[in-house]
């Protein structure tokens, strides 16, 4: 029999703790915290952007080609560029993936079979499984040279209006490192 060990269970879309308890395998789990609740289930309509943007995490919601459908004020801001700027990009040309620069280009190189962020969204994608705390390693290209970027990232899978799935892609503890 295994061993009974604390679990903390946290909301998936802000990240904040919602409780802790104790299970079996010691897994974290996901839930909705109250303020996130309150926020779906308001009596004022409310759209999903303006949810969005109130979260602190930055979010992109993704479709299966990997290309951004929309991003939050967070994520805006994370990458310094506008909403229709990011609007459209391939998430590897959005965050300056040294990979998304060689021939064939974002989602097409060798490389990019291996990365964390495209097979999450992929496997979310085609699963309808959520994935969370990925960790992520990324070699970006901005004007000063190369540098790591490393973070954790979920992704949540959802249909559209139209029943076409898509992924909501949080981004969380990003950092350059050496």
């Amino acid at each position: 029999m295994k061993q009974k060990q604390d679990i903390k269970v946290l909301c998936a879309w802000c990240n904040s703790l919602i409780n802790e308890g104790v299970t079996m395998d010691g897994q974290v789990s996901h839930g909705i915290c109250p303020d996130c609740h309150s926020a779906f289930l308001s009596d004022k309509p409310q759209t999903l952007k303006g949810f969005l943007d109130q979260l602190e995490t930055p979010v992109l919601v993704v479709e299966d080609s990997s290309r951004i459908l929309f991003a939050n004020n967070p994520a805006v801001h994370l990458f310094d560029k506008t909403s229709e700027e990011i609007h459209g990009e391939l998430g590897g040309d959005l965050m300056e993936c040294e990979n998304s620069r060689k021939p064939g280009g974002c989602g097409n190189t060798l490389h990019c079979k291996a990365c964390a962020i495209r097979r999450s969204v992929k496997y979310s994608s085609s699963t309808g499984e959520a994935l969370y705390n990925v960790p992520v390693r990324v070699a970006v290209e901005p004007s000063r040279g190369v540098q790591n970027i490393r973070s954790r990232i979920s992704t949540i899978p959802r249909k559209n209006e139209k029943g076409e799935s898509v992924v909501f892609l949080t981004i969380r503890d990003y950092e350059r490192v050496d």
